[in-house]
């Protein structure tokens, strides 16, 4: 049949009206919400399948860093991915979320785009003096220096990806980090089986770095970023460091607490506690690239709900990143849980056999975690920062109870159990806070605790067996 010039829905002629007509609005409305669902699916499957070849070659790299490098050598490279983790939320302190949400909700990104780089600015060169001050003691100076460059360079702290972010398009950050993952595995790989030192190590991670971010900017999706003629206003500098404080004194302490087991073991245990905890724990927080994903693809949407004061659509966003996490990263637990003893054993050298073991008592811990992820930008993007801090304070004293009350298990699974409690008891308290703030529509509690409930009992049955 052949559609009329004037027909404004489809070929069977259900609407015939003029533009502006209250069937013609309805029109516009359900398309958007057609292409808003299909770019929200589209991000999910990119972010998580870039996301998941990212995971393949940070364990190639990782297994191969464990057979070639010394067990000192290979400790020491643990340990400067610790500090890079802590120096990545330091080098800008917030900005990277509280840009995103501005700019998704902005027209016009490129005020608020220079204000956040402006303000990653100083937060770097403060990371840089403050670190390299610290006596650590177990990096050089050059290399201490060499983390805080390569945090500041990482995806997450760089400006451009979070224009990407705010424009819904995890599709091109997708390709852009696929690629800068696979440039520095490569030549990783290639200087550690030429057995070049930890500083050349982390030197060749920042200029593959630096090579993506010049990359991304040569996009034309990112020119309008290159618009900008002058500096912003020092008033807009300033919102920008106020406002996005409180998230990062949140983000800071998020991955102090998620590396507390770690770190715990790297200051009371020897170098092959480190090793052997340090790939499992490192293997496990790997995989929760999916959790990661989802929530991403859900931020700039549930920032715009919030700002729009639009309650029903914030409950179906967060109601939405749930249901997927728990079915996506559910189900990744419990085939790690199954599955790790086996492909360790396959994967991993005979000094690392204890690994297997080990991740399978973190699985349920992961699965909290990325529930966890996701409780917390929901704070964020209702902008309950100060909210998220006061739990994650509650986190510390729970870590710190439990390092003291299970004391008579051995040190990994001490420290796996330990960072399980804590997960859950964070968890318990965001989701207080989204009742508080009547926030917390949209929650499976019910579904959440199941399925952690069935990791749990996996877990403590193959372990004693």
């Amino acid at each position: 049949m052949t559609v009329p010039s004037s027909s404004y829905l489809s070929s069977e002629g259900i609407l015939n009206e003029p533009p502006g007509s209250p069937a013609a609005q309805l029109l516009k409305r359900l398309k958007a919400v057609v292409s808003g669902r299909s770019q929200y699916l589209i991000n999910i499957v990119s972010n998580a399948g870039g996301n998941s070849l990212n995971a393949v070659i940070q364990l190639l790299v990782l297994l191969l860093l464990a057979r070639w490098l010394s067990t000192s050598a290979y400790a020491s490279w643990l340990k400067a991915g610790v500090l890079i983790g802590f120096a990545e939320v330091a080098s800008d302190f917030g900005i990277r979320w509280w840009a995103v949400r501005r700019m998704a909700a902005d027209s016009s990104p490129q005020p608020a785009f220079a204000a956040a780089f402006i303000g990653k600015l100083l937060w770097t060169m403060l990371s840089i003096l403050t670190l390299t001050v610290i006596p650590l003691g177990f990096l050089s100076t050059t290399e201490l220096l060499l983390c805080v460059l390569v945090a500041a360079t990482q995806p997450g702290t760089d400006p451009a990806l979070w224009y990407l972010r705010s424009r819904e398009r995890l599709d091109i950050e997708a390709v852009l980090l696929l690629a800068g993952r696979v440039l520095t595995a490569v030549l990783l790989i290639a200087s550690a089986r030429s057995q070049v030192s930890l500083t050349g190590l982390l030197a060749v991670w920042m200029i593959c770095n630096v090579i993506r971010l010049l990359l991304t900017l040569s996009l034309p999706v990112c020119r309008p970023l290159l618009s900008v003629r002058s500096l912003p206003a020092l008033s807009g500098v300033v919102v920008c460091l106020r406002e996005a404080f409180p998230i990062g004194v949140s983000l800071l302490l998020a991955p102090l607490l998620t590396q507390a087991a770690l770190t715990f073991v790297s200051l009371v245990g020897t170098d092959a506690d480190v090793t052997e905890f340090g790939t499992a724990f490192k293997l496990v927080i790997a995989a929760g690239f999916v959790g990661t994903g989802i929530v991403v693809s859900s931020f700039a949407g549930m920032s715009r709900a919030a700002r729009d004061e639009d309650r029903s659509a914030a409950a179906a966003h967060l109601r939405t990143m749930l249901l997927i996490m728990t079915g996506a990263v559910g189900t990744l637990c419990l085939a790690g849980i199954l599955l790790s003893r086996p492909v360790a054993a396959w994967l991993l050298p005979e000094r690392l056999a204890a690994a297997g073991g080990l991740m399978i008592a973190l699985m349920p811990g992961l699965y909290l975690s990325c529930v966890n992820m996701a409780a917390k930008f929901a704070l964020n993007a209702f902008d309950r920062n100060w909210s998220d801090v006061h739990c994650m304070l509650c986190g510390f004293a729970v870590f710190a109870m439990s390092c003291g009350l299970l004391s008579s298990l051995p040190l990994a699974i001490h420290a796996a159990v330990s960072w399980t409690v804590t997960e859950a008891a964070v968890l318990i308290c965001r989701w207080i806070q989204l009742k508080r703030a009547d926030r917390h529509h949209g929650f499976p509690a019910e579904l959440v605790c199941g399925t952690f409930g069935l990791l749990a009992f996996s877990s403590w049955f193959l372990m004693e067996i």
